[in-house]
């Protein structure tokens, strides 16, 4: 996705948004092919959205995809024993989702904050 965003301010920043944003949509096959219900469904898109941006950024900051695949497991496993957010409805607000999700977003922006121009340069980026 970086050739897409290459010449504007931002490159990583609007590649990682991208790319993020798409592995979110992604996520809606699990209501329209896996039957999941509506509700947990797009929470589960925001969810996907900001740990894909995570996942970017941290892809960006150490050029390997050994820690994003690593912290993907991690949380699978996590949610598959823990289930901390528990099943959404779109009928009311699951507080725990919101935080998590806003935890992720914010980790995701201090990577992309202290990621390095000279990584960023490793990537096919040209810092500005």
């Amino acid at each position: 996705m970086s050739f897409l965003f290459r010449k504007t301010n931002y490159p990583l920043l609007f590649s990682g948004l991208g790319s993020s944003f798409f592995f979110g949509i992604v996520h809606l096959s699990n209501a329209i092919i896996g039957g999941a219900k509506l509700g947990y469904t797009l929470y589960q898109v925001l969810y996907a959205i900001a740990i894909g941006f995570t996942f970017a950024m941290l892809y960006a900051k150490t050029s390997s995809l050994i820690g994003p695949i690593i912290l993907h497991a991690i949380i699978d496993w996590s949610d598959l024993f823990f289930n901390l957010a528990g099943e959404p409805s779109i009928s009311g607000i699951n507080w725990s989702i919101i935080i998590i999700i806003i935890m992720f977003a914010i980790s995701g922006y201090l990577l992309y904050r202290t990621t390095q121009a000279d990584s960023v340069k490793n990537l096919g980026f040209e810092a500005k």
